[in-house]
């Protein structure tokens, strides 16, 4: 998925935290990737790519991750990358 489809989906769905499948993993960017890692979720880690935040969500955590993100109040998007 390029940053020009991640916009796109941002600009489509304001407010929404957005994960996208890459591989195996979950990935977040930016503000959504920090949001991913308060959730202090056991397995989910957080890099600085090029001055951007990316978090990878494995799969066996992808579900405690929805659940703490929806019970703070955030709406959660998956998008499958293509």
């Amino acid at each position: 998925m390029t940053d020009r489809e991640i916009r796109a989906l941002r600009d489509r769905y304001p407010g929404t935290r957005i994960l996208i499948h890459a591989g195996r993993n979950w990935l977040a960017f930016g503000d959504d990737a920090k949001v991913v890692a308060l959730t202090n979720v056991s397995g989910v880690s957080l890099d600085s790519t090029s001055g951007e935040h990316v978090a990878t969500v494995p799969p066996l955590a992808l579900e405690q991750v929805l659940k703490r993100m929806v019970a703070a109040g955030y709406r959660v998007a998956l998008a499958e990358a293509t």
